[in-house]
């Protein structure tokens, strides 16, 4: 099965650049993908949807979400939020996937200067609460078939978070391996954007590609798909 995660940077699917991001991530024939900054029901027909909800923040236009989980698959058993002061960037979902149900959580960690400029919370404060919150969340998760993806808002390995914040992020996902980290030959960058599976997911290949496509921005994101399988498709 093939997953992707891409933040799509709050541009409308309906948009030039938007529909471009949409067409790209059905040309790469992504089963599920996560999106993040994006619009309910983004990817259109053929998937069925779930988001994280609204999240309270002003600017935001109606039908924005955080987080959004599109599959081919049927999905039940949604769930959204932690116990964090940032609504609407949690989502889990049960993906009921040809070989088996599949948890799948959909993320958009805050950036380190989230609530910052409204005088809310300090550098990285809202980023290391999400982490300690998900931490119980994945520890329950570790031992089923189960990926978390979106926008993790940090490159690994560490280049220029502090030291304690990688470290919390390492720590968090201690139990699941990130086929994402580490720079992209496609891109020659490292992402932000990140897949992670736990023990009971396989690895099979990883593609990033860069958020300029044709010649036009379409996110300052890179996307990622990742191909993966359950042990018994080896």
């Amino acid at each position: 099965m093939r997953i992707a995660t891409w933040n799509l940077q709050r541009k409308r699917p309906v948009s030039p650049n938007g529909s471009r991001a949409v067409d790209h991530l059905r040309s790469v024939s992504a089963d599920i993908a996560i999106v993040t900054e994006a619009w309910v029901d983004h990817i259109g027909p053929g998937f069925h949807h779930v988001d994280a909800g609204p999240t309270g923040i002003a600017h935001l236009r109606e039908g924005e979400r955080k987080v959004v989980i599109a599959s081919r698959w049927p999905i039940s058993g949604v769930m959204i939020d932690l116990d964090v002061p940032t609504p609407g960037r949690f989502l889990s979902a049960t993906v009921e996937t040809p070989e088996g149900a599949l948890n799948v959580i959909g993320l958009c960690i805050p950036w380190f200067a989230s609530r910052v400029w409204i005088g809310k919370a300090t550098n990285w404060e809202d980023h290391r609460t999400f982490l300690e919150a998900l931490s119980p969340v994945l520890e329950d998760l570790a031992q089923t078939p189960c990926l978390v993806a979106g926008d993790f808002n940090q490159r690994i390995p560490r280049s220029q978070q502090p030291r304690e914040i990688a470290d919390l992020l390492a720590d968090t996902f201690k139990d699941f391996a990130i086929p994402t980290a580490g720079e992209r030959p496609e891109t020659g960058r490292t992402l932000i954007d990140h897949i992670a599976l736990s023990p009971s997911l396989k690895c099979r290949e990883v593609t990033a590609w860069s958020g300029t496509l044709d010649d036009r921005k379409v996110s300052d994101h890179d996307g990622v798909i990742v191909e993966c399988s359950f042990p018994w498709q080896l």
